[in-house]
């Protein structure tokens, strides 16, 4: 699929892109941790920037010599950055350590991060130069430290080169959540080409000018150029949070974006769930989040439920629910790929996880499932009709059950729906309502169902089930009000009788406390019904015929059988939306290729795949990397006749593209390939495990034998019940039970420079039997950490080949 034609580009290089941005009133505001600000213009970002260029001419930088940035997000990296673009050299940005327990991993990481830059020099800033002599003596840049302030208080004249729009203008190294980092190397007109697309991707409304706000930290892609490049190329203002700051206070994200009136702001999944954990009403006192129209959701995979309750808690500030936008993209692209529309309801699909995992077929499950959600005082969402002589509406607040509403034939068809409190949904089915209906519901956090049949013989009523599970009453001939109250602690089920003669019934609960539903329609046939053990819930849908033949039965079991046929000659649907479901997956939509991007899904034979068959996604356009710096072989892997293989799993629906995984995380087991977020999900909200910080992997416990699944879980505290109940809750939503479920101190799992998981060296450091937590930070640590940084940095000086 073809986006956009790509949009013409003003200046072909950063550096005219600067010069142009210093034309104009519009800068950079820098805000502290206590919120005190100060604004550097672009024009004076121009000037201290071309000093800054002198300086490095005069220490022997030349044109396309790679200096490394290895800096906070301020004032000096933004400086430096562009110093080292107007020099006509190359920069390096690379994560300042932020985790003291794991300094030996950092030194090890920014080692190999200087080597295959082939970074000449380092600059960093005074408190962080007394940590990286560890880093520097091992890697040993020619040209040595420099610091920010000693390069500012050269007095060398300004100097200033325009590169070419092919050369190369920045090398970003890729996420390494799969692989170790690579080098990305990104040409100028691969940089203004994006920025160039995004700048059209946030149209200018009358009046208002687009303005930034951003936490994000610059050595990320999505910091660096989503924001600070982008910013200067519109050229438009920025506002800056230190990702420190975020991460102790987020109300200092929305707070800013209120008090600037920000427009546009980007952020991963994990910071909408922290901003819902950890602000408290009386941080918001007089915020106003109304002008911000472009709330875009990236690197990470998206949750719509998140984002719903996001959308709920900060609605009554002025949020409008529209704004949350998916978005695709990766560093060798130089960021973006897709995005959605603005809109609401967020578009995503429930897919059957057992067929897209056998067969790579994505089966929406039966009959059709989809999660086209709109936020009203909950969330409404698509209904289930079956013969419905008249509208349905469905309006549920969620958070982690299913809930169906099934509304069978009759007349006059009647449907009525209200959120449970605590932000789980329930259900009512009415069919043929001829009888006023009645409910009580206590809250608790569980799904409950009432359904009234008309007609006649009556009478049957369901007793409750132990565990605490929910359980559903159904009364066939009731000619008067009928009232049910429910107490209920876990999960939904739902079981409709609808009328027939004679009518028939039959529920049977699943192990593990978990429900499932049943819908027999006009049941003058046997339902059929087959459970897989292990608490998975199923749905058996059997629908009748006005000439009393044979139904056809629709199943969702997980994938164990073929595709939905539809009922005849009446329609029913089912829609649940999932948190606690087995045997399925909710996928949001990442949208449509943005100007200039043409995005494809291949088979294994590289051959374009149609929609809903799973395949790698494939993507090229201008702002496409040069290649892999330094590295011809892994370059040639990824690039194919002028395409990227991005390494990303997903499908077409309905003309926009979904992510289903990554290739080099796939989990096989028993021939099926399942993606880690099948079971990584099942635990998420698991009391005992800190939450995001699992993993799922795939790994060979012994010799000449199959793959199995691994489960490694940082738990909040020792808990020996743990193991077992991590066990359970995946074998309940899965059906399979992990081999092995580890469980570890907090900090453990290994991670990215951006905060991700990286599964691949979390396994190798499993097997290697190198699982282990960061070391303990105190003031000892601290001063040993600074005492041999101090003395490498001697070392560092000394002439090649000197003794240390």
């Amino acid at each position: 699929m073809k986006g956009p034609s790509a949009p013409s580009i003003r200046c072909r290089d950063l550096v005219s892109a600067l010069a142009f941005a210093a034309e104009g009133p519009e800068g950079i505001t820098f805000v502290t941790a206590r919120e005190e600000e100060f604004t550097l213009s672009f024009r004076e970002l121009y000037v201290r920037a071309l000093r800054l260029a002198g300086a490095l001419r005069e220490r022997g930088i030349r044109a396309g010599d790679r200096v490394a940035l290895v800096l906070p997000t301020g004032r000096g990296f933004v400086e430096s950055l562009f110093g080292v673009l107007c020099c006509g050299a190359v920069p390096v940005p690379l994560y300042p350590p932020v985790r003291l327990g794991r300094m030996e991993e950092y030194h090890r990481a920014t080692t190999r991060m200087l080597g295959a830059s082939g970074a000449r020099l380092v600059i960093s800033d005074g408190r962080i130069r007394l940590l990286l002599g560890q880093a520097i003596a091992a890697a040993r840049p020619e040209l040595g430290l420099e610091t920010v302030a000693s390069l500012q208080q050269s007095t060398a004249a300004a100097f200033e080169l325009r590169p070419s729009g092919d050369a190369l203008g920045l090398v970003q190294f890729s996420s390494g959540s799969t692989v170790d980092p690579k080098p990305v190397a990104l040409s100028h007109f691969n940089l203004v080409s994006q920025c160039a697309a995004l700048k059209r991707m946030f149209p200018e409304r009358e009046g208002v000018r687009q303005l930034g706000v951003s936490w994000l930290p610059l050595y990320h892609d999505m910091g660096l150029i989503g924001c600070l490049l982008l910013a200067v190329y519109y050229p438009g203002p920025l506002v800056l949070i230190p990702p420190e700051a975020f991460l102790a206070r987020p109300a200092l994200w929305l707070r800013a974006l209120s008090r600037h009136r920000g427009t546009v702001s980007t952020a991963p999944n994990f910071a909408f769930g922290l901003c819902l954990k950890r602000i408290r009403d009386e941080e918001l006192e007089g915020v106003d989040l109304s002008a911000w129209t472009w709330a875009l959701n990236g690197a990470e995979p998206v949750s719509t439920e998140l984002l719903r309750r996001f959308a709920e808690r900060f609605r009554p500030y002025g949020f409008d629910p529209a704004s949350l936008m998916p978005v695709y993209g990766l560093s060798e692209m130089s960021l973006a790929v897709t995005f959605t529309p603005r809109r609401w309801p967020l578009r995503a699909v429930m897919v059957d996880a057992g067929r897209l995992a056998k067969e790579g077929v994505v089966l929406l499950c039966p009959p059709v499932a989809s999660l086209n959600a709109q936020l009203t005082d909950g969330v409404e969402q698509q209904d289930a009709m079956a013969g419905a002589q008249g509208p349905t509406k469905r309006s549920d607040t969620m958070s982690g059950a299913a809930g169906a509403r099934v509304v069978e034939h009759g007349s006059p068809p009647a449907s009525r729906r209200s959120p449970l409190a605590g932000g789980v949904a329930q259900d009512e089915v009415l069919a043929g309502a001829q009888v006023p209906m009645e409910r009580d519901d206590r809250t608790g956090g569980a799904v409950g169902a009432r359904v009234v049949e008309h007609g006649s013989p009556p009478a049957s009523r369901r007793s409750p089930l132990a565990g605490g599970v929910a359980q559903d009453e159904v009364l066939a001939g009731a000619q008067g009000p009928t009232k049910r109250s429910d107490t209920m602690s876990g999960v939904a089920g739902a079981r409709v009788v609808e009328h027939g003669s004679p009518p028939a019934s039959r529920r049977s609960p699943l192990a593990g406390g978990v429900a499932q539903d049943e819908v027999l329609a006009g049941a003058q046939v046997p339902m059929e019904r087959d459970d897989r053990t292990g608490g998975a819930v199923g749905a058996s849908l059997v629908a009748h015929r006005s000439d009393s033949a044979s139904p056809t039965a629709q199943r969702a079991d997980g994938g164990a059988r073929g595709d939905a046929v539809p009922c005849a000659p009446v329609r029913t649907e089912r829609n649940v939306l999932v948190g606690g479901v087995a045997g399925v997956r909710v996928l949001a939509s990442v949208g449509v290729p943005i100007p200039g991007v043409e995005v494809e899904v291949r088979d294994e034979g590289g051959h374009a795949l149609g929609e809903d068959r799973v395949g790698r996604i494939f993507a090229r356009g201008p702002s496409r990397m040069m290649g892999y710096l330094g590295d011809t072989e892994a370059t040639a892997r990824a690039l194919r006749d002028g395409w990227l293989d991005t390494g990303d799993l997903g499908f077409w629906h309905d003309g926009e593209l979904y992510i289903s995984g990554r290739a080099k995380d796939l989990i096989i087991i028993r021939g099926a390939n399942h993606a880690p977020q099948e079971f990584e999900d099942c635990i998420v909200d698991l009391p005992g495990v800190r939450t995001g910080c699992a993993v799922a992997l795939g790994f060979v416990p012994d010799a000449g034998g199959s793959e199995e699944l691994l489960i490694i879980a940082e738990a909040v505290a020792a808990d020996p019940s743990l193991p077992e109940r991590i066990r359970t809750a995946i074998v309940e939503r899965t059906g399979i039970r992990p081999h092995t479920v580890k469980v570890v101190a907090p900090g453990t799992l290994p991670r990215t420079s951006s905060g991700k998981l990286r599964r691949g060296e979390a396994l190798r450091r499993y097997l290697a039997g190198e699982l282990s937590p960061p070391r303990a930070v105190n003031v000892l640590t601290v001063a040993t950490e600074l005492a041999r940084s101090a003395a490498a940095l001697v070392r560092s000086k000394a002439p090649r080949g000197t003794p240390g």
